[in-house]
């Protein structure tokens, strides 16, 4: 597999979903987060959608107005910490339902 922009962008996501799921970080970390995966599953959604991916166009979607840091979601840190690894666990499996599909020749 080739490392496309928008799986390196996957990629760093993940790492700061994960990171977060840990908790105990800075309120700058978690708008950083915000600001990273936001953008990322916007994309990715419009890339599931030149792909003809609906699922995943709803779930990226989703992701990012969830992580939208203009009209942040208010959620206690309980709830956040499972909602970042399931996050992070729907953006890893889109790596490879979404990015790693071979063209059909």
């Amino acid at each position: 597999m080739k490392l496309t922009g928008i799986v390196a962008a996957k990629v760093v996501a993940i790492v700061l979903l994960g990171t977060a799921a840990t908790g105990g970080h800075t309120y700058g970390f978690y708008t950083l987060l915000r600001w990273v995966v936001c953008p990322v599953c916007a994309y990715a959604a419009l890339d599931a959608l030149g792909k003809e991916k609906a699922g995943w166009v709803w779930i990226l979607s989703v992701l990012a107005m969830l992580f939208n840091p203009v009209l942040p979601v208010h959620l206690g840190r309980e709830i956040w910490q499972p909602v970042d690894l399931v996050a992070a666990g729907l953006v890893t499996f889109s790596i490879f339902t979404v990015d790693m599909q071979r063209k059909a020749e």
